[in-house]
C-alpha cells in the first residue's frame, strides 16, 4: 500500500510504541487539537517521533502560533533529532472560511522537518 492511515492519542504513546504499533516512523503527522492547543507534553511528543511533515489545523489561531513556535525552536541543530526532538520550519498557513458570514476560521499549517 502507497499510505496507510492511523488515529491515535499520540501524548499517551512513545515513539518507539507508536512505530511499532503502526508499522513504522510516520512521514506525515494530522493534528487538530481542541481549541486550547496542545500541551507541552504533546508538542515534545511530537518532536520525538520526528515525521517529515506536520500538518496543523486549528479553529484558534493563538495557541496554533505558540505550539508552531514550540516546534520551531533552535534546541535541535537542522537535519538532526536531538534529546528536545526534530526542529521544523513553518512553510506556511492558510485561512479556511469554512464558516461563511461568521468571524470564524480554521488555519492550517504546514511544518517540514529541518
Amino acid at each position: 500500500a502507497c499510505a496507510s492511515f492511523h488515529k491515535g492519542e499520540l501524548a499517551t504513546m512513545s515513539p518507539r510504541e507508536w512505530a511499532g504499533a503502526q508499522a513504522g516512523q510516520p512521514t506525515l503527522v494530522v493534528t487538530d487539537p481542541p481549541r486550547q492547543g496542545m500541551s507541552a507534553a504533546l508538542v515534545k511528543q511530537l518532536r520525538r517521533l520526528a515525521p517529515d511533515r506536520i500538518v496543523y489545523v486549528s479553529c484558534n489561531p493563538a495557541p496554533q502560533a505558540r505550539d508552531c513556535a514550540a516546534l520551531c525552536d533552535s534546541l535541535t541543530a537542522p537535519g538532526k533529532v536531538g534529546p528536545g526532538g526534530a526542529r521544523y520550519r513553518l512553510a506556511g498557513v492558510r485561512p479556511v472560511d469554512m464558516f461563511p458570514h461568521t468571524p470564524h476560521i480554521e488555519a492550517v499549517a504546514l511544518l517540514l522537518r529541518e
